[in-house]
């Protein structure tokens, strides 16, 4: 949804390898005559922390979870706005 939105009215997405982690970042600072702040900053630390939990499971596909870890970020899906 984000990403779709930054296409459609930043103009487009970062031309790197990073652009998933830093398009979070972009969409707390309003663009002027554009749009406002779509997310806090606290929020895009928050996708952050998730996006990076999703890499090490992505990668090591299960076999080093911390069952900690994971209830904690499934707390915090909970509490986030639909």
């Amino acid at each position: 949804m984000i990403s779709t939105r930054a296409v459609k009215i930043n103009g487009g997405l970062e031309e790197t390898e990073q652009w998933h982690k830093a398009l979070p970042y972009r969409m707390t600072v309003p663009v002027e005559g554009v749009r406002p702040t779509v997310l806090s900053e606290e929020l895009a630390a928050e996708l952050d922390e998730h996006l990076a939990f999703h890499r090490v499971f992505r990668n090591i596909y299960g076999f080093e979870l911390k069952g900690d870890r994971i209830i904690r970020l499934e707390k915090e899906l909970e509490g986030l706005p639909s």
